[in-house]
């Protein structure tokens, strides 16, 4: 298999170095893709993203599962179109709620605010999930009223996921650096203590900035069950390079924010890779508020299987120079793409990985 594997590894590179660390650019310039700086290691920062928390039956179930597992850090997500449905008529009770139940926890909040709106607020780009606003007033009016209601109580927020995919976020760089730049503002203004966090970024960027470089991916400590799935792909994520770099370089330059969000899946043994292509980019501090996995098409299904890769998950994390981490997610949830990367599954029973994460 790691033949193959390292096969594949040259079809995305076109060109391939030994293995290990890196491999040999068209220009023969020899890479150390290894990351540097402090690694995490203290497991305490090691948080959980969207735990269920939407009303007060699920965050009773999930406090003691948090302070089971010694969590004191979450994340989830808020949607303008529930905060405002119609303009100026606003539903902040499930908010508030949140937030306050959190904080009367010691829970330390970071609140992911949607590129999504009511529709009275989206322009004609948009798609099923996401809109470019149509009004920078419109929106500025709903962060700075999210924030005078709840000031200094959201340790980290952040706008949008996964930008860098325009068939996630419709809009262009331009779109998004200018409504991020108004939110940034808002949170200083409001929220002075809250960190802005830039909006996740996927693999697209990574994966494309290697391809670039002559960065070498291996798969070697995954059991892969398509292994020519997985080549065709990274081959096309690799393929869409032209159009992710120069999009995620203008927001990484034109943007501000505080600290750069990297969102790592499946394949830990390329974590320090993606790691150290932001190493590069940018010199804020790194966070990572979704890891997790086994990806669900081309790995095995199995709770050892998945226990075993948490195992190797928290190590690499904890290896890695980055500020925070989330692990995606407490319970299994078939509406999310990772449907099974949960601690405990669908019929709330705790699965093998629980005991793994508690003991990290």
């Amino acid at each position: 298999m790691k033949n193959i594997i390292v096969f594949i590894s040259c079809l995305l590179i076109i060109s391939c170095g030994s293995g290990g660390g890196g491999g040999s650019s068209n220009n023969s310039i020899t890479l150390n893709l290894t990351p540097t700086g402090e690694p995490l290691e203290d497991a305490s920062k090691i948080g959980i993203s969207f735990p269920p928390v939407t009303q007060y039956p699920e965050m009773n179930f999930t406090l003691p599962h948090l302070q089971r597992l010694a969590v004191s850090k979450v994340k989830y997500s808020e949607n303008w179109k529930f905060r405002e449905p119609e303009k100026g008529t606003y539903n902040w009770a499930p908010l508030d709620e949140r937030i306050a139940y959190i904080s009367d926890n010691n829970l330390s909040l970071m609140l992911n605010i949607l590129t999504d709106a009511p529709d009275w607020a989206c322009s004609e780009v948009s798609n099923i999930k996401n809109c470019v606003f149509e009004s920078e007033d419109d929106f500025r009016t709903y962060i700075s009223t999210l924030l005078q209601r709840h000031p200094n109580k959201i340790s980290q927020i952040q706008f949008g996921s996964e930008w860098d995919n325009i068939d996630i976020y419709p809009g262009t760089a331009e779109d998004y650096v200018r409504f991020f730049n108004i939110f940034h503002d808002e949170v200083k203004k409001h929220s002075p203590d809250t960190e802005v966090v830039l909006g996740g970024i996927s693999k697209l960027y990574p994966i494309g900035v290697l391809a670039n470089l002559g960065g070498q991916l291996t798969f070697d400590k995954l059991t892969l069950t398509d292994i020519t799935a997985v080549h065709e792909y990274v081959y096309g994520l690799a393929s869409r390079k032209d159009t992710v770099i120069p999009r995620v370089e203008y927001v990484l330059k034109n943007a501000t924010y505080d600290a750069v969000d990297l969102y790592l899946y499946d394949d830990y043994e390329n974590w320090g890779k993606y790691t150290y292509v932001m190493q590069q980019k940018t010199t804020r501090p790194i966070i990572v508020s979704e890891f997790g996995g086994p990806h669900p098409e081309f790995e095995i299904d199995t709770d050892a299987y998945q226990a075993e890769k948490l195992f190797q998950y928290l190590e690499t994390i904890k290896s890695l120079p980055i500020k925070d981490a989330y692990y995606f997610k407490l319970v299994d949830n078939y509406s999310s793409f990772h449907q099974k990367s949960g601690l405990i599954n669908i019929v709330l029973e705790e699965k093998l990985s629980y005991d793994i994460f508690m003991a990290r």
